[in-house]
């Protein structure tokens, strides 16, 4: 299999109301994200920036939103509400800046986050104990 070729990123900007959920550093925060924003743009990809949404604290983690390989998008299916309203922004996105075909997963009692997901370039396997054991049990 040859090299995955990135030509696009999707990054949230982060929320005020992301402050709420724990102490840390909200300014340094903001910086590290423009500096990762200025980064993904210096080695030539296409940068997408999501507005802050205030309803979703987390929503500056994009990758719980889905997976993507091959061109198609396995969108995430959460038992968390927050997360599943990302997913389901997420896919608007996909669908209709990117042109990528999306697959929606109808597994009943199924939950799958894209963070909790690893391609090896061959392979797709879980490395979270909690949705593995979800997916097992």
């Amino acid at each position: 299999m040859p090299p995955q070729r990135y030509t696009h990123a999707i990054v949230a900007r982060i929320s005020d109301t992301i402050k709420k959920n724990g102490e840390f550093d909200y300014d340094k925060a903001k910086q590290q994200h423009q500096n990762f924003c200025s980064l993904l743009r210096d080695i030539g990809l296409d940068v997408i920036e999501l507005p802050p949404d205030e309803t979703l604290p987390e929503g500056v983690f994009v990758e719980n939103a889905a997976i993507i390989c091959n061109g198609v998008a396995l969108m995430s299916k959460s038992d968390n509400l927050f997360r599943q309203r990302e997913a389901d922004s997420m896919e608007i996105i996909l669908k209709k800046e990117l042109d990528i075909p999306v697959v929606n997963p109808n597994i009943p009692n199924a939950i799958l986050d894209g963070g909790d997901v690893l391609f090896t370039g061959k392979l797709f396997k879980i490395i979270s104990e909690f949705t593995t054991y979800i997916v097992n049990h």
